[in-house]
C-alpha cells in the first residue's frame, strides 16, 4: 500500500508541476493579447485573449481536482477520490463550449459591422509570439498526458489546441481584412467555433465514458497474461474500469478444485503479479477464485 501511494503522489506531482507551467504560460499569452487588443482597439484579439484567460482558470480548476485527487482512500471513498480529475476535465470541456458559443456571438455581430479590429504591425507580432507559445504549450503537455496516462493533461491540451485555431482564424481574417475582405473574418471565425466545439464534445464524450465505467482494458490482453499459466483452467467475466491512469480490474478464474487452498492461493497471487507488472495502470484486482463447475456462471456480453 505504501508503494501505491508513492505512485500516485509521484504521478499527481509531476502533473501538478506540468499545469502550474502551462498555468503561467497561459496567464502571459492572455495578458499579452488582452492588453494589446486594448491599446490598439482589437475586439477579436481582446476576445482571444479572454478565451486563454479561460484555459488559466481551466489550468486552476485542474490543480484545485489534483489536490482532491491525490487524497487517499478514507472509509466514504473506498476507491479514492481520483475520479476528481475526470470532473475537472469535464468541467474544461463545458468552457470549451462556452467559448464555441461566445465565438459565434462575436462572429455574428461582425456581419452587423461590430468589433471591426485596427490592423497594426504590433498586434500580428504579439498574435504570432502567443500562437508559437500555445504550440509550444499543447505539445508538450500532450506529450506529458499520455506519458502519464493523464486525462486532465490530454483535455486540457485539446483545450489549448483550440486557441491555436483561434489565433490562427484571427491572423487570417486580419490578412483578409487588409485586403479588402472583412466578411471572411466573421466566416472563419465560425469555422473555428465548430472545431472548438468538436473538441469539447470529444472530451466530454471520453469523460462521461469514465463516469459510467466503460471497460478500459481489452479482455484478449488480460487473458494473454493469465493462460501464460499452465495451471488457470479458464478466466471469465472480465471487467475493468477507471481512467487510463489507474485501472480496476476483476474476474473469475478457473483452477482444479482437487488444489489446496494454499496452492490455489499462490496461482492467484502469481496472476495478479504478472498482469500488473505487465500492465502498471491497473491499481487493484479482485480475483473470484472457483472450481470447473464455475464455467457455468460465465457472461457474454453484447
Amino acid at each position: 500500500m505504501i508503494n501505491q501511494n508513492n505512485e500516485k503522489d509521484g504521478y499527481y506531482n509531476e502533473v501538478n508541476k506540468i499545469l502550474i507551467l502551462i498555468l503561467i504560460l497561459n496567464l502571459i499569452v492572455a495578458a499579452a493579447k488582452i492588453i494589446t487588443g486594448a491599446v490598439f482597439n482589437i475586439l477579436s484579439m481582446m476576445s482571444d485573449g479572454y478565451d486563454s484567460f479561460f484555459d488559466g482558470i481551466s489550468n486552476i480548476t485542474g490543480i484545485i481536482a489534483l489536490v482532491i485527487a491525490r487524497k487517499p482512500e478514507d472509509k466514504e471513498h473506498q476507491y479514492g477520490h481520483s475520479k476528481a480529475e475526470t470532473f475537472a476535465s469535464i468541467f474544461i470541456a463545458i468552457l470549451l463550449l462556452i467559448v464555441s458559443a461566445g465565438i459565434v456571438k462575436s462572429a455574428i455581430d461582425r456581419f452587423y459591422g461590430v468589433g471591426i479590429p485596427n490592423i497594426t504591425l504590433i498586434s500580428f507580432i504579439v498574435l504570432i509570439i502567443t500562437l508559437l507559445i500555445n504550440v509550444f504549450v499543447t505539445r508538450y503537455e500532450y506529450k506529458k498526458g499520455v506519458e502519464l496516462k493523464s486525462d486532465l493533461l490530454i483535455s486540457d491540451s485539446k483545450h489549448t489546441k483550440s486557441d491555436i485555431y483561434a489565433t490562427l482564424m484571427i491572423l487570417i481574417g486580419m490578412v483578409f481584412i487588409k485586403l479588402g475582405f472583412p466578411i471572411l473574418d466573421p466566416i472563419l471565425s465560425i469555422v473555428m467555433a465548430i472545431i472548438i466545439l468538436k473538441t469539447g464534445l470529444e472530451i466530454l464524450k471520453d469523460n462521461i465514458n469514465i463516469l459510467m465505467d466503460k471497460s478500459v482494458l481489452d479482455e484478449n490482453q488480460i487473458r494473454n497474461i493469465i493462460y501464460e499459466e499452465d495451471e488457470i483452467i479458464n478466466v471469465h467475466n472480465i471487467r475493468t474500469r477507471g481512467t487510463p491512469a489507474m485501472v480496476y480490474l476483476d474476474m473469475h478464474l478457473v483452477i482444479c478444485g482437487s488444489l489446496p487452498l494454499k496452492d490455489a492461493y499462490n496461482i492467484v497471487c502469481k496472476c495478479q503479479k504478472n498482469i500488473k507488472d505487465k500492465i502498471p495502470e491497473i491499481k487493484d484486482i479482485v480475483v473470484h477464485l472457483e472450481s470447473e463447475e464455475g464455467l457455468k456462471d460465465e457472461i457474454h456480453y453484447e
